[in-house]
């Protein structure tokens, strides 16, 4: 399922006997939680089996955390809608899952002159159990650095030592590391997610990646 304009598409299987979502999404540059909260209300109706939810959303959710100036362009009540329907999905955001005190970020515009986390990976908070480890990436080809989410879809219990019930960026977290360009080396695990180029199945393990 897509839109004509090209900024989400949907795509639901079967993977060695695992039922999957994903969806990519891309949000403009104006108007981003209208957007947002359309398309979400349209992957609610759509979404089959474990969903994980990808993409460059064009802004910081949090900016006090998710930037290196502390502010956005975007209006705080837009934010907060956009954190309202992830919430009422039961999603949370992977990487804070995995990093809850650190700060990275997936782009740097130059216009600003500052770095964000615009481009995030969710999934259920219920199935948390699944998710071995996330990551970001250097902004190198393109303007936004790789996320990576990896987990065992065989799990039966968390594998972090951190699984917040509120994995929302959340502003009053402490933080004691910035990184803005080298490479993260994860647990060998599976990568969850691959909305742009490949899906390959072995066995029970999923392997994939997106940028």
């Amino acid at each position: 399922m897509t839109d004509p304009g090209g900024r989400f598409i949907f795509l639901k299987g079967t993977i060695a006997h695992h039922t999957y979502t994903f969806a990519s999404i891309y949000s403009p540059n104006r108007g981003q939680h209208k957007f947002f909260t359309k398309t979400l209300a349209k992957l609610e109706k759509f979404r089959a089996g474990l969903l994980i939810l990808a993409g460059d959303l064009n802004v910081p959710l949090d900016p006090r955390v998710d930037t290196t100036r502390g502010t956005s362009t975007v209006p705080e009540h837009g934010l907060h809608a956009m954190r309202r329907a992830l919430t009422g999905m039961g999603l949370v955001d992977c990487w804070r899952v995995a990093h809850p005190d650190d700060r990275d970020f997936s782009y740097y515009s130059s216009v600003y002159r500052q770095y964000s986390r615009i481009d995030y990976i969710f999934m259920p908070q219920e199935s948390l159990a699944l998710l071995r480890d996330a990551s970001i990436g250097i902004i190198n080809q393109s303007d936004h650095a790789p996320n990576t989410v990896y987990g065992d879809p065989e799990a039966d219990r968390p594998r972090l030592e951190h699984a917040p019930t509120d994995a929302l960026p959340r502003s009053s977290r402490t933080t004691h590391r910035t990184r803005t360009g080298h490479t993260d080396t994860a647990e060998k695990g599976v990568n969850l997610l691959d909305i742009t180029a490949r899906e390959e199945a072995t066995g029970t393990r999923l392997t994939s990646k997106y940028q």
